[in-house]
């Protein structure tokens, strides 16, 4: 075996950019997680996974950090050692983790640790560096702009949320073939400081042409004290909920939260959950408009601090690849999802997607800490568990209004034969 490593240039440039640089970081934290997750501990919980591991109790505080903080970037000394890890992956293995969660994580903070030879020497001057890093320029200045922008949006158009958030689960259709979807939305953090009627779900659906198309959705929790057909996942919502007025339109179904008192009494929340059969034939096909990606929307309307996009995706399911996210034009375009006419209503965007779990720690939104225990709850619901799935999730603090988040997926070739 040829162990050369090359030198020079090239050697200097492997992790020359912000970018990989995250990247390495983002996998330790990933490995961290998915190994936890396949013991059933939760971080979040430092004496009781402690105990469990029989590891000390600040190695675990400082392993929470690094799978719960925000900026990553700050959490750069807490990232464990080569013999730390060692401690956590025997700890693991004592528990019954997978041989392959074990080797991940081994092979992530190898890698980093190579990183930080490399970019800095030691652990002290890599921190030194990192904490200035500027990870996209352009992102940075994206970001205070739509913040200057969201905070001028409560009083010009009455409504503010805090965390604006879809999700869709993608299994396995009834039918061969055939892919089923259940798709979890809401907003918290809700207020408004104008007594008017606002929008706050929809249920559409349109091909790759911009056609409305014609679905059936089942609510996941059938309440008689609901109009029939309202979507709401009661026990995780807080507020003026049967209020709620449905309006038919072309695309489809709009609620609307009726006009009403206004100020910011409580912390309202909206949560909405059903179930899609024959969401999606798991091949391209031209018998809807030339359906070439799986693709979901969420329409931004109301102004919000944070906008989590979600997708889960059954590993039963023969789809592969990272999901393409955009951000669509609302202003100056129609409702829907035109592939013809979908470069020219993207607007500028500067992201990442992140690897995530169903479980409860990946999964987590720091915003939000109900948002684990809805996926969490649906998922029992529909009798699924968390290690059938792959995730991907998209982020964007202050999005603008109005717009439109999709992530899409391709779809592969119907086989020959």
């Amino acid at each position: 075996m040829d162990n050369h490593q090359p030198e020079g240039p090239e050697q200097m440039q492997r992790f020359g950019s912000a970018e990989a640089i995250l990247d390495v970081i983002y996998q330790v934290r990933q490995s961290l997680t998915q190994l936890l997750e396949s013991v059933h501990l939760k971080p979040t919980k430092g004496r009781e996974t402690a105990r469990s591991l029989q590891i000390d109790r600040n190695l675990v505080w400082r392993v929470t950090r690094v799978i719960k903080a925000e900026d990553i970037l700050s959490t750069i000394s807490d990232i464990p050692t080569s013999q730390q890890v060692e401690k956590i992956c025997g700890a693991c293995e004592g528990l019954g983790a997978p041989e392959a969660k074990v080797s991940a994580l081994r092979s992530a903070i190898a890698v980093f640790e190579q990183v930080v030879e490399e970019c800095a020497g030691n652990r002290e001057y890599f921190e030194a560096m990192v904490s200035g890093l500027e990870v996209d320029d352009v992102t940075s200045r994206q970001e205070n702009i739509r913040k200057m922008t969201f905070l001028g949006n409560l009083g010009l158009w009455g409504v503010q949320a805090r965390v604006n958030f879809k999700t869709m689960i993608y299994v396995p259709g009834t039918e061969p073939h055939i892919i089923d979807c259940i798709r979890v939305a809401g907003l918290e953090g809700f207020k408004r400081s104008q007594p008017r009627q606002w929008p706050i779900h929809r249920v559409a659906a349109c091909d790759d042409a911009g056609n409305a198309v014609s679905i059936k959705t089942t609510p996941i929790l059938d309440d008689d004290s609901l109009p029939p057909g309202l979507p709401l996942l009661l026990p995780f919502c807080t507020g003026p909920h049967l209020d709620i007025v449905p309006m038919e339109r072309p695309y489809g179904t709009r609620y609307d939260l009726a006009a009403g008192p206004f100020g910011n009494k409580g912390n309202l929340a909206f949560v909405f959950a059903d179930k899609l059969t024959h969401a999606h034939e798991i091949h391209r096909t031209t018998d809807r408009g030339d359906d070439r990606y799986m693709a979901s929307m969420n329409d931004l309307s109301t102004p919000s601090e944070l906008v989590v996009h979600d997708i889960f995706l059954h590993k039963d399911l023969d789809i592969e690849g990272v999901p393409e996210v955009m951000l669509l034009d609302r202003l100056s375009t129609s409702r829907g999802y035109r592939h013809d006419t979908i470069e020219n209503d993207r607007m500028m965007l500067s992201t990442r997607i992140l690897n995530v779990s169903a479980g409860p720690v990946s999964s987590s939104i720091s915003k939000y800490p109900d948002y684990s225990k809805i996926l969490q709850f649906v998922l029992n619901h529909e009798n699924l568990r968390a290690d059938q799935f792959r995730g991907y999730r998209f982020t964007m603090t202050y999005p603008p209004v109005p717009t439109a988040v999709v992530m899409r997926l391709p779809l592969p070739e119907r086989p020959v034969g």
